[in-house]
């Protein structure tokens, strides 16, 4: 059945001035139309048995939602692991990635069996269950999941957590081959057939897309690379996404092993054009801009998470001026940060008017909706008629949110709302969020998943004090008690 929504505020990110007040939305798994609720067109829709009006009639007259329709956000970039998102913030990446990011993947992995019979449930499951919930709590129906590392062996429990969330998934299936711990490495063969068993488990999910996302430069040989580049010529939607440039310690050690940096080591096997796209890319030189303007290979750029593990900060006015194509994300549950998107988005914009940018509050939305929905090449982005009806409704009766107007709408949204008001999300056109709740197309229980969760945690740290420490993080560190 169709189903219609209006509101105050209606912001479609088609093109700057399409603001609408006084809107509404008609939608199914799609945007049918969209528009000015006139008293004519309300009748018009009370009328028709076929709508389904989710707004209060009272009286014969539909309740306007003070609220702004917006396109749910896009996340190019993320990783969905530990749930220990403030444990260890203090450390740098790499010290971080030893500390809390693998050994918590390593503890599931060695203690899953009796994780299972203690929650009753797989406990992948639980943890991947706790990032649908962190990322719809920020607005996000389309993401990407770089399973790297221990997680690269458990795509099909990441697939059923999506499918019971409701939201859609584009999973990089990880690869390793040298420089890392020797309990995960693979060969070129081992790598390609995980890819053909995820992709010819998955291809007919719509809402869960199987891609090649090598781990990084250091991890990955060109025998890798080159195999796995060509895996993604050869499969539908042929993208490929890998982690580059993101620590100056990492990537310095890299150019120092290789005599090149992580952008000309790519390029210098043919993976970098319009269909791969690179993580972070924090740390890059003229040469590196160069290559990346001249193949357009988009970056997807983290602030919070780089910015909190000491990474670094993109040059976004280099970025821009060189036309390169980028997003902002977040970098996953797994990460530093947590998932409010929108505040990605207005660190990114707050750098980049201090790197002497000028960018306005529409092309800054463009990279947490359109942009990344291109390069991920996602139907979603927009509210326009024929996409998915993937959109937000942020309550706007706050009083930093005063004097909205159509012509201030989108300044507002990005330098006043802080990412919290976010009533109602529909995904498809079913509700992930509902009056601030978690809707009825989220199939599992969330407070059951956050007990759950705490569990783990709780059992982590004590098997963290005896644990030995991973110190193969894609530098070559070795192995240390």
């Amino acid at each position: 059945m169709k189903q219609l929504i209006s509101v105050k505020f209606l912001a479609t990110m088609q093109n700057e001035q399409d603001v609408v007040k006084d809107a509404y939305v008609l939608f199914d798994d799609k945007i049918i139309e969209y528009g000015k609720l006139t008293e004519e067109k309300a009748q018009q829709f009370q009328n028709d048995k076929s709508v389904s009006i989710v707004n209060k009639v009272i009286d014969g007259k539909i309740i306007q939602a003070n609220s702004v329709a917006f396109p749910a956000f896009v996340k190019g970039h993320g990783h969905d692991e530990t749930c220990l998102i403030g444990l260890r913030k203090e450390d740098i990446l790499t010290e971080w990635l030893d500390n809390v990011v693998n050994p918590f993947s390593k503890f599931i992995k060695e203690n899953h069996e009796q994780l299972k019979k203690k929650l009753h449930d797989d406990p992948f499951k639980v943890v991947f269950r706790k990032c649908r919930l962190d990322d719809i709590q920020f607005g996000i129906t389309t993401y990407l999941a770089h399973q790297c590392n221990y997680n690269k062996y458990y795509i099909d429990e990441l697939v059923e957590a999506n499918d019971e969330a409701g939201t859609r998934a584009v999973i990089a299936v990880g690869s390793q081959d040298r420089n890392f711990h020797k309990e995960i490495l693979d060969t070129v063969d081992q790598a390609i057939l995980r890819l053909d068993t995820a992709y010819g488990k998955h291809k007919d999910n719509k809402m869960a897309t199987i891609i090649p996302g090598p781990d990084q430069d250091f991890s990955n040989s060109p025998e890798m690379l080159k195999a796995q580049k060509q895996w993604s010529r050869e499969h539908e939607p042929h993208l490929l996404h890998i982690h580059s440039s993101e620590e100056k310690i990492a990537t310095d050690l890299f150019t120092q092993r290789y005599g090149m940096t992580p952008i000309e080591y790519f390029h210098s096997i043919g993976m970098l054009d319009g269909n791969t796209f690179v993580a972070h890319q924090v740390q890059s030189t003229a040469n590196d801009i160069k290559i990346l303007r001249e193949t357009q290979t988009p970056i997807i750029n983290n602030p919070l998470a780089n910015t909190i593990l000491q990474s670094g900060v993109l040059n976004y006015k280099e970025v821009i001026e060189n036309k390169i194509p980028y997003a902002v994300s977040t970098d996953g549950s797994g990460s530093a940060d947590n998932q409010n998107i929108l505040a990605a988005c207005q660190l990114a914009f707050n750098f980049i008017r201090q790197q002497k940018g000028c960018p306005n509050a529409f092309k800054m939305l463009q990279r947490v909706t359109t942009s990344p929905a291109a390069i991920l090449k996602q139907n979603v982005g927009t509210i326009q008629v024929g996409r998915q009806a993937d959109f937000i409704l942020f309550d706007c009766s706050k009083p930093y949110q005063a004097c909205l107007t159509e012509e201030n709408l989108l300044q507002m949204l990005l330098q006043k709302f802080v990412g919290n008001e976010i009533t109602d999300l529909l995904c498809n056109g079913q509700f992930l969020l509902k009056d601030g709740k978690y809707g009825p197309r989220v199939q599992f229980d969330a407070d059951k998943v956050i007990n759950q969760v705490q569990i783990i945690t709780d059992d982590f740290m004590e098997w963290m004090k005896q644990a030995e420490i991973i110190r193969e993080t894609g530098v070559g560190w070795t192995m240390n008690k």
